[in-house]
């Protein structure tokens, strides 16, 4: 007797042991369905019908016990079966349930799971392309792209159902037409079905990774589609779906500087725009000595190559900025960047020019030196910006009796600080008048002698 209990309690332990360290069973085809027949240590979920626990039966000492009631571990709950064929309400209390014939009021050996099915999310990624941004609200169409699910329990019911079950199925959708399908041509040019996907966890499958501007009867290759993917469970009666929405759009193959002009010894940027995740090659040409050339460091998005190559990967807004040097000694005149890609190749160009930008201050007049004003009159004060290719803001201060050693502001002599373009008095040098100017309204200066001082 005692050996029977050990051994009762041993086979007890193995397999609560087996549930909770992840032993793999598997559902199995019965008639009431393919996956209505559930296997020791199996979960199922909350609103299933139909379901065959026939496989919970058990023999002790030669007696065969046929299941008739799962019974919650901690107590609580019941679910009365016929026939060992039973349905899970959704109020039922999940937790371990063990098998239970009312005749004999004996329990059985096995466990299984109930719980609430949590489907997760579904994920978009760039096939074969590492980044942890897995909800864009844009995809370009020409990006080769795999939605996957993740976060879920669809990773144990891809393992614990019937291999090749049609238990699950993916629809895209066109949002703006209302065309909807469930088959893709895939990057390899194949049509697939999204119907019955064997791992929909899996991002690494390439039979299903696929460019939008391929799918030609589902959006038009050309300006932006809204879209919608949906993956539908369906498992014994339960009904689950996830909808993910976001916008296609279509892909720019281009460069842009920042600057069409950039001064010797300074810097400007040139901005690449394609297909996030793929790569391109930037190239500035070398012509003879102290040249433009690219000194943006190397990172994720940048690859260098030498100075005057770099290889670029956009990231998912599809843009990548690059750093341009030119030296104090460059040669003036315009310089081409290109960028190669799968698209081809673009180019744009900037021009280094000798330039620099000098503020001249015109010499106030006669009368104004010779300290013919009042208090309260205005003092015209003006000038010009050589070099300049563009409105630029000039920074006036004033010093003189009772303000601030730094100097203050124009209009009532607070305090100007150093760095902080918001404590001095702005004006702006426009291309068109070719000068600066600003009338200084003397009320509440005291009598004395001033100095203006302009800045860049």
């Amino acid at each position: 007797m005692n050996h029977i209990k050990i051994g009762t309690f041993i086979i007890v332990l193995l397999v609560i042991f087996g549930l909770f360290t992840g032993v793999v069973s598997a559902r199995y085809t019965t008639t009431e369905g393919e996956n209505a027949g559930i296997s020791e240590s199996d979960s199922i979920y909350l609103g299933e019908s139909n379901l065959n626990f026939s496989a919970f039966s058990w023999v002790e000492n030669s007696t065969l016990y046929k299941v008739d009631t799962l019974e919650r571990l901690d107590g609580g709950y019941m679910i009365s079966l016929q026939n060992m064929i039973g349905s899970i309400s959704t109020s039922a209390i999940t937790g371990v349930y063990v098998p239970y014939n009312s005749t004999s009021g004996k329990y059985g050996n096995a466990r299984c799971l109930v719980s609430t099915l949590n489907p997760g999310v579904i994920a978009v990624k760039p096939f074969n392309a590492t980044t942890t941004e897995t909800h864009p609200s844009l995809i370009p169409k020409a990006l080769d792209v795999i939605f996957y699910i993740k976060d879920g329990d669809v990773g144990t019911l891809k393992n614990q159902l019937v291999a090749g079950s049609l238990w699950n199925e993916f629809t895209l959708k066109n949002i703006n037409t209302g065309v909807t399908t469930t088959t893709i041509i895939n990057s390899a040019g194949n049509i697939v079905s999204l119907i019955g996907v064997a791992d929909p966890t899996d991002k690494t499958n390439s039979n299903y990774a696929f460019k939008h501007i391929d799918q030609t009867s589902l959006l038009p290759s050309t300006g932006s589609t809204g879209m919608e993917i949906t993956f539908t469970i369906n498992l014994n009666g339960l009904t689950t779906t996830l909808t993910y929405s976001y916008t296609t759009t279509p892909n720019n193959f281009s460069l842009s500087c920042s600057n069409d002009k950039i001064v010797r010894g300074s810097t400007g940027n040139v901005t690449l725009t394609g297909i996030p995740y793929t790569l391109y090659t930037l190239s500035l040409p070398k012509i003879g000595s102290n040249t433009p050339f690219f000194s943006s460091p190397a990172g994720n998005q940048i690859i260098i190559v030498n100075d005057h190559q770099v290889q670029v990967i956009p990231d998912w807004n599809g843009t990548v900025t690059v750093k341009i040097s030119v030296p104090e000694n460059a040669t003036t005149g315009n310089y081409a960047i290109s960028a190669t890609g799968n698209e081809g190749t673009t180019n744009t160009s900037f021009q280094v020019t000798a330039s620099t930008i000098n503020l001249i201050f015109t010499p106030p007049s006669d009368s104004v030196k010779a300290g013919k004003f009042a208090t309260g009159d205005s003092i015209k004060l003006e000038g010009k910006v050589r070099g300049a290719e563009k409105a630029v803001p000039i920074y006036l201060y004033i010093t003189g009796p009772g303000l601030p050693a730094n100097g203050g502001n124009l209009i009532n002599g607070t305090t100007a600080v150093d760095g902080d373009v918001a404590t001095f008095t702005t004006t702006t040098y426009s291309i068109a008048m070719d000068k600066w100017e600003y009338y200084w309204l003397t009320s509440g200066f005291e009598p004395g002698t001033y100095t203006i001082h302009a800045n860049l």
